[in-house]
């Protein structure tokens, strides 16, 4: 996958998906590891900075479920967003701006070369 800046975390679903969060683009995408064009997808964040449910700030781990459901550690909102398949508008599941807090999420440096 070609991106214009290095990607923070990395993750490869069983579908052959390779997702790449881009930290200081605040989005991650997404393209299949089959595919030889350039093309890629941003499949949770909007390129612009914020807190809103469709925005991130700083994204660093990623994960996908079996589901294909999207998990993002979204650094400096201090929260993990949920990214239901094709949805643009991510749900805060753990952090202190969760609707129902069970995980606290602070800050910490993500990573050494950001």
């Amino acid at each position: 996958m070609y991106v214009y800046t290095s990607c923070l975390g990395i993750f490869i679903d069983i579908n052959d998906m390779i997702y790449c969060s881009i930290y200081g683009n605040h989005t991650v995408v997404k393209k299949w590891l089959g595919d030889n064009t350039t093309n890629i997808t941003i499949v949770a964040g909007n390129v612009s900075s914020g807190s809103a449910s469709n925005q991130l700030r700083g994204p660093c781990g990623i994960f996908v479920d079996t589901n294909f459901d999207l998990y993002v550690a979204d650094y400096f909102n201090d929260r993990i967003q949920l990214f239901r398949l094709g949805q643009s508008n991510g749900i805060t599941v753990a952090g202190s701006s969760s609707s129902n807090v069970t995980i606290r999420v602070w800050s910490y440096w993500c990573c050494t070369r950001c």
